[in-house]
């Protein structure tokens, strides 16, 4: 076990790996995969693509010389990011993590399940006393918050597996970015820049984020949270717009890698693509 800046307990294994990437950049990683040969050179071309998951529109666009290999590491990425969600769904009954929550039996747990479940813990001991009321109590009340973003960084995770130079991940009101745009811009989500050392947004309350309903809002309209993963980022946005409190935006704050915005107006976040 060790601990981060920010207060979060990690473990060995992937987890550790997704840290790392947090905070130094998953784009970092691709200058040793070129000279190795393993990506190719050459004018980077955007390939985008549409689903739907869980009953929400998921984006995802993906730089890479080769057209042909982005589609396919995009299919796969999408394939990756359902296995993912599926096991976190709280909705479903039968779902790994709603299975967890009614006998809360650790055993037999599947490592992907068991590292959420022990990030949605740390974030939630770090937050403490500035969740009020029900939020607090509630079981399941922080991977619920952090399972968008969680995914996403599994989708980040196999498309950087897959050699692609840079890409974009939006699920649920939560971005995440790899490395950067053709031309070496940075990827943009409402006029902000997804950066090595903040490249996952959550911008709360979404049109589209319909597993939730938000118990209080944040005044001055929708809130946006940048952090070194989009589960961290996810779940900060979702504790401070769930339980109202502006306690939880100043912790936040004040956590290693992480920023918090407000941003006026409603709807579906502006993409600069």
């Amino acid at each position: 076990m060790e601990e981060t800046r920010s207060g979060f307990t990690a473990r060995q294994g992937r987890r550790d790996f997704l840290k790392l990437s947090g905070f130094l950049g998953l784009g970092c990683a691709f200058g040793p995969l070129a000279r190795a040969g393993l990506v190719p050179e050459g004018p980077l071309l955007e390939t985008r693509a549409e689903s739907f998951l869980c009953d929400s529109r998921l984006l995802a666009v993906a730089a890479h010389p080769n057209g042909a290999a982005a589609e396919k590491a995009l299919d796969g990425a999408v394939r990756e990011m359902a296995r993912v969600a599926a096991l976190l769904d709280l909705r479903d009954p039968a779902s790994p993590a709603s299975v967890f929550f009614a006998g809360k039996k650790r055993e037999g747990l599947c490592e992907d399940l068991e590292d959420a479940l022990a990030q949605a813990q740390s974030i939630q001991q770090a937050l403490g006393d500035a969740l009020v009321g029900n939020v607090r109590r509630t079981e399941g009340f922080m991977l619920e918050g952090m399972a968008a973003g969680y995914v996403l960084d599994a989708g980040a995770l196999f498309l950087q597996k897959q050699g692609i130079r840079g890409a974009l991940l939006g699920f649920r009101g939560a971005f995440r970015a790899l490395g950067n745009r053709r031309g070496g811009r940075p990827w943009e989500v409402e006029a902000i820049h997804l950066t090595k050392d903040r490249p996952a947004l959550a911008v709360l309350p979404a049109e589209d984020a319909k597993w939730f309903a938000p118990a209080a809002s944040m005044p001055g309209g929708r809130i946006a949270v940048l952090g070194p993963n989009a589960a961290c980022a996810r779940a900060l946005a979702h504790a401070a717009i769930s339980s109202g409190s502006g306690r939880v935006m100043d912790l936040a704050g004040r956590m290693a890698g992480v920023e918090c915005r407000t941003l006026a107006g409603k709807g579906t976040c502006r993409l600069s693509l």
